[in-house]
């Protein structure tokens, strides 16, 4: 699957909206093999380059985060790309 730092900024919203989420957090891996650090709130979404050993791992926080399965999420990314 292919993700990006724009995919990511456009999701973010729907996320936000949609699941009631306040933060997001955490790396994910470019289709480029680049490591990229997010930071996400509902006034703003952060995405820096990350450090090597920074896992690749999504947090959700918020009122239904516990609704975004691995399936959900790779359904809202690929709506995305």
């Amino acid at each position: 699957m292919k993700i990006t730092a724009a995919t990511m900024e456009r999701l973010w919203p729907e996320l936000f909206d949609t699941y009631k989420l306040r933060r997001m957090k955490g790396c994910f891996i470019d289709d480029n093999g680049v490591r990229h650090h997010l930071e996400a709130t509902e006034n703003q979404i952060q995405i820096a380059n990350s450090a090597a050993e920074e896992p690749a791992k999504i947090v959700l926080i918020g009122e239904r985060a516990d609704e975004i399965t691995r399936e959900v999420l790779s359904a809202q990314l690929m709506m995305f790309e």
